[in-house]
């Protein structure tokens, strides 16, 4: 019994082990999982690393709470029901731009230097496969534009 059970501690050792490999999403300090958001505009290409909001708990909070974003920090709003899309900045404590993605991958409209905690709507033109957003006034100085391609 001693050797059977050494074996299968071995074995779930084993199979824990494979479970943790490198392809394991990373995450952040807020337990969310990151990607990498590629825009692609007419002045480059720019990669931000971005935290995923990919429940309705963690879109629900968003940034609220933190203090600011780096330059290549963002946080994506996937949406899996492309539709029209609406953001506010209750709670937040710094100005966003708020990158609304179309259903193309493309950026269909962004609002720029969002104002922090403020109860204003800001809403996506047409529908929307996800929501980007960064440290206010990023998206000017990346040239992003809408049209430009967004992939993640």
């Amino acid at each position: 019994m001693g050797r059977r059970s050494s074996g299968l501690i071995a074995a779930l050792a084993a199979l824990a082990l494979a479970g943790c490999d490198a392809q394991s999403a990373p995450t952040s300090e807020s337990g969310l999982e990151t990607t990498q958001v590629t825009v692609v505009s007419k002045s480059g290409s720019h990669v931000l690393d971005a935290e995923v909001a990919d429940t309705k708990e963690a879109q629900a909070k968003g940034l609220e709470g933190r203090d600011g974003l780096g330059p290549n920090e963002a946080m994506l709003f996937p949406n899996s029901e492309q539709t029209a899309q609406v953001f506010w900045t209750k709670d937040s404590t710094f100005p966003v731009d708020i990158v609304f993605i179309g259903v193309d991958g493309r950026v269909s409209n962004i609002v720029a230097m969002a104002e922090p905690n403020s109860p204003k709507q800001y809403f996506s033109v047409g529908s929307s496969s996800a929501t980007l957003e960064m440290a206010g006034g990023r998206a000017a100085e990346l040239g992003i534009e809408p049209g430009d391609q967004v992939s993640w």
